[in-house]
């Protein structure tokens, strides 16, 4: 009979199989400081690659968004053992998590804040800035006061003030 502590000769003698093997490893791996993060390390490849003549560690995303789409690719230098930049990539990315595909319930700010572009809705908002400026007659400058920006920005923290040249060439455009 087997007390606790001894084993038996024949457990002893088993073989290390490739089975035992990864087993031991899947121990380690959990056991280890890094626990926590070893999730991500089925969606990535380590190689080393040379950078500049220097063989470097790097890791390689092989996410694919479906089975005809080629792998990600994306590639980061691997050093001081920080995965931030793997886990927020596969976050940001691919909408994966820890615990899985991330569901989208809720919104980010990038589909909701967006900065101005030269769309239909700035070009009305420089319109109606000069024509203002017309219909008032306020000096070109005005788009340069400090007050007048602040003010604005209150209203809007996305417009981007034009310069006094835009304005005038809008108002030139417009009325002459």
């Amino acid at each position: 009979m087997q007390t606790e502590g001894s084993s038996s000769k024949s457990a002893e003698k088993q073989p290390i199989t490739s089975k035992t093997v990864e087993l031991q490893n899947i121990k380690t791996k959990m056991h280890s400081s890094n626990a926590a993060t070893n999730w991500i390390w089925s969606y990535w490849e380590e190689v080393t690659k040379e950078i500049k003549g220097t063989p470097c560690q790097v890791i390689i995303c092989k996410v694919a968004e479906n089975l005809d789409a080629s792998p990600c690719g994306k590639t980061y230098i691997k050093g001081g053992g920080s995965t931030g930049n793997a886990i927020n990539h596969l976050r940001n990315k691919h909408n994966i998590t820890k615990n899985g595909k991330e569901d989208k319930k809720q919104q980010k700010l990038d589909g909701i804040i967006q900065p101005y572009t030269r769309s239909e809705k700035r070009q009305q908002q420089l319109q109606l800035l000069a024509d203002w400026i017309i219909a008032d007659p306020l000096p070109f400058n005005i788009v340069n006061s400090k007050n007048f920006r602040e003010f604005v920005y209150q209203l809007d923290p996305g417009f981007v003030m034009p310069c006094q040249e835009t304005i005038k060439s809008i108002i030139y455009k417009t009325y002459w």
